[in-house]
């Protein structure tokens, strides 16, 4: 009956699959977490694990360099990308860190929308960090399911994420000005021109957003704000592992479908007994 306790047992154990926001609100509501979080929302300490919520990492996305389209675009396909480029955004970067897609129509944060005229025929490069350093939390507010949270990312706390977006901004818009786009397009819309670098920053700052590679609330580890172990298990409680994005210490320079994917089939080795 909805709105009604209901209760269920597990008599071999459980496995958390909530993602890297309501992993660690579950822990919390259950008793494990930090234990001055716990004291502030009124719940009893059953295991003080200090690192649920923190080490929220997530991939910044800026959304995005729109441009004009020479003619329509047509009917959207699929979900109207569907293509990738991975580059260094600089020579003294180690590895690729830079990465862009295609969007078949305008992409925009309500503040671009707001901002610039992106009507008519559009089309945009979604611009993402995907070698981010900065580090932020996933705090419960309220001590009930469903409660309020505060999901903070912390996007270019770091200067070497802005700087290393700025670069990546600026590659996009060179790209859109080859021999390759010259059949689509058909000039800048949002930003409206080429930009120097103070105008750059501004253009990162009000167009990031959230790549939804949310990961690392809940991490596997051996240090003092590991939550579960390298085989998954949370610390100091038997019987419940976790099976999620939560779990992953450090965020893949990829999308995290793939990386679930293999975490959850390494879990399930785990508990089945195969590895």
């Amino acid at each position: 009956v909805e709105g009604a306790l209901q209760e269920t047992r597990a008599e071999v154990g459980v496995v958390l699959a909530l993602g890297a926001i309501d992993t660690p609100r579950l822990l919390t509501l259950s008793g494990i977490g930090d234990p001055e979080d716990l004291k502030r929302l009124g719940i009893p300490t059953k295991v003080a694990a200090p690192g649920v919520g923190r080490n929220f990492q997530d991939h910044p996305l800026l959304r995005a360099v729109n441009a004009r389209a020479k003619r329509p675009l047509g009917p959207m396909r699929d979900n109207g990308g569907g293509s990738m480029v991975n580059w260094r955004s600089a020579p003294t970067v180690a590895l690729p860190d830079a990465h862009v897609f295609p969007v078949q129509g305008r992409s925009a944060v309500p503040r671009l929308l707001e901002a610039y005229d992106l009507t008519g025929d559009l089309f945009a490069l979604g611009v993402g960090l995907m070698r981010s350093q900065s580090v932020g939390h996933v705090r419960v507010l309220e001590g009930k399911p469903l409660g309020a949270l505060e999901i903070q990312p912390n996007f270019l706390a770091e200067p070497a994420d802005l700087e290393a977006l700025v670069r990546a901004l600026q590659q996009a818009m060179d790209m859109l000005e080859t021999r390759a786009f010259a059949d689509w397009f058909d000039g800048f819309a949002a930003p409206r021109r080429r930009l120097n670098h103070a105008e750059a920053v501004a253009f990162v700052r009000e167009s990031c957003s959230t790549f939804f590679h949310c990961a690392g609330t809940a991490k596997m580890g051996t240090d003092e704000m590991s939550v579960c172990d390298l085989r998954l298990n949370v610390r100091g409680v038997d019987g419940l592992s976790i099976a999620d994005a939560s779990a992953i210490p450090v965020l893949p320079s990829c999308n995290t479908h793939a990386p679930v994917t293999m975490l959850a089939e390494r879990a399930a080795d785990f508990l089945t007994g195969a590895a």
